[in-house]
C-alpha cells in the first residue's frame, strides 16, 4: 500500500517531506476536464523524452475501463491512484505516492495527471509543500467543448488560470476548427504559452519554458505567445535569461526586470515603437476590490494607452479589471467571471514614441505614471496573515 509507510495524516506529511528532501525532480501538472485527453499528451510525451532521461507518471484515475492505461517502459516509472481526487480526498495518499516515486525512481520530471475534477492551486501548493520543484502547469483546453465550459464550470475557469501553457486539442471535433478556442487562448490574461496538439502532441520545450517571461513580452496578447509544432520540439535550451532568449517571442529590445520592492517586480521592454510595463504581485498580497476600482486620476493619464489588471482580492478570488487612458473614457472594466490564481498581474501599454529624441523624457513619464500606480496599490493591498503575525499594508521601496 501506498500508506505502509505512514500510520495517520500527520505521520504522512511528515513522511512526504522526508522523503523529498533535496530532490531535484521537476514535477509537471497536466490538467483539465474529463476526457480531453490527458493521457494522450501524456503518453505522447514520454514516447519523444530523451533517452538519456527517466521520467515518471502519476495518475488518478476512477478505475473505469474506459480510462487509457500507461504501461511501464524504459526509463519510465508509473504509478496510479485509484478513485478521488488527489487533491482534496485523497490528498495525504496524493503526497505519500509522489513523495515514494520520486525518492525510489529519482526521475528527472514527473508526470502528473489529476482527474478531471482537480483543482490546480491545491495541486501546486501541494507540490511546493513537499520541497519539489513545479514546472510549467499545462491544461488541455477541448477545442469543441471549451466555450460551453468556460461559462459553465468554474473548476474549468481555475484550470486554465493556475495553467502556464495551453494546449488546444480535440480540433478536428470542433465546427471551427479550434479557431475560437485558439482565439481565446491567445487573448488570456495575464497571458500563456499556446499550443495547438495534434492527437495529443505538442511541443516538448514547453516543459521548460519561465511561466514569468510572458509577463511583458507578450502582455499584449497579439498572438506572438503561439508555438508551432514545427518550430518547437526540444528540451536541450534551459536558458532561462530572458535578455538573451533567442525565441520568437515578439520583443524589440532586451527587456529590463527589477524590483520595486515588498514582492513585486517590474519589467519593461520596448515594443513597435511603445513601451510595455508588467507588474507580478507575490501571492503573500491581496487587495481592497473597492480601492481597486477606485484608480482616481491614474485611469485618465494621458500617456497611457491601455491596461489589464488581475487582482487577487481578500475575499478570496480574483477580479480582472481593464481600461483605457488617453485613448478612452478612463472608466474601469471589471469582468464579472472571478478566477482563482496565486498572483495580481498587470500589464500597462503606453502610447507610441513619437520621437526617438524624445526617449529619455518618454522613459521619464512612464516612469512618473508607474510610481503613481505604485503609490496606490500600496494603499490598497495587505499581506496575507501569517501564524504569527499581523497584517500589514503593503509598501514599496
Amino acid at each position: 500500500s501506498l500508506l505502509d509507510d505512514c500510520t495517520n495524516c500527520t505521520h504522512a506529511c511528515s513522511t512526504t517531506r522526508l522523503m523529498t528532501e533535496n530532490a531535484a525532480a521537476i514535477v509537471h501538472l497536466v490538467t483539465g476536464p474529463v476526457s480531453v485527453g490527458k493521457t494522450t499528451a501524456i503518453l505522447s510525451l514520454i514516447a519523444r523524452k530523451p533517452p538519456n532521461e527517466k521520467w515518471a507518471v502519476l495518475l488518478n484515475t476512477n478505475g473505469g475501463d474506459d480510462v487509457p492505461t500507461l504501461p511501464e517502459q524504459g526509463g519510465v516509472a508509473v504509478r496510479e491512484i485509484v478513485g478521488g481526487c488527489v487533491c482534496c480526498a485523497t490528498s495525504v495518499v496524493f503526497g505519500v505516492a509522489l513523495a515514494q516515486l520520486v525518492r525510489r525512481e529519482k526521475p528527472k520530471r514527473v508526470l502528473v495527471e489529476p482527474s478531471g475534477l482537480g483543482e490546480g492551486l491545491r495541486l501546486k501548493e501541494k507540490v511546493r509543500g513537499m520541497g519539489l520543484t513545479l514546472g510549467p502547469v499545462i491544461v488541455m483546453v477541448p477545442a469543441d467543448g471549451h466555450a460551453h465550459l468556460w461559462h459553465a464550470s468554474r473548476l474549468y475557469r481555475n484550470q486554465l488560470s493556475c495553467a502556464d501553457v495551453f494546449v488546444i486539442n480535440r480540433t478536428d471535433e470542433a465546427l471551427d476548427g479550434g479557431a475560437g478556442a485558439v482565439h481565446f487562448a491567445k487573448n488570456f490574461f495575464p497571458p500563456k504559452y499556446v499550443a495547438v496538439a495534434h492527437r495529443g502532441t505538442f511541443p516538448m520545450d514547453l516543459l521548460t519554458v519561465d511561466p514569468n517571461a510572458l509577463l511583458v513580452i507578450d502582455g499584449c496578447c497579439d498572438g506572438r505567445n503561439l508555438y508551432d509544432q514545427d518550430d518547437h520540439d526540444d528540451l536541450e535550451n534551459d536558458d532561462d535569461d530572458l535578455e538573451n532568449d533567442d525565441h520568437d517571442h515578439g520583443q524589440s529590445s532586451p527587456v529590463k526586470k527589477r524590483d520595486v520592492g515588498a514582492g513585486m517586480s517590474r519589467v519593461d521592454a520596448f515594443r513597435d515603437d511603445r513601451l510595455v510595463v508588467g507588474y507580478h504581485i507575490s501571492r503573500d498580497w491581496a487587495f481592497h476590490e473597492e480601492s481597486l476600482m477606485d484608480l482616481g486620476a491614474f485611469r485618465k493619464d494621458p500617456l497611457l494607452d491601455r491596461a489589464k489588471a488581475l487582482f487577487r482580492c481578500q475575499m478570496g478570488y480574483s477580479r480582472l479589471v481593464h481600461w483605457r487612458g488617453a485613448a478612452g473614457d478612463g472608466e474601469l472594466y471589471a469582468d464579472p467571471v472571478t478566477l482563482a490564481t496565486e498572483e495580481s498581474r498587470i500589464h500597462l501599454t503606453f502610447l507610441p514614441l513619437v520621437d526617438v529624441d524624445d526617449l529619455d523624457a518618454y522613459r521619464a513619464a512612464v516612469d512618473v505614471t508607474c510610481h503613481r500606480l505604485e503609490a496606490h496599490l500600496a494603499a490598497s493591498g495587505v499581506r496575507s496573515r501569517p501564524r504569527h503575525h499581523r497584517a500589514t499594508p503593503l509598501a514599496f521601496a
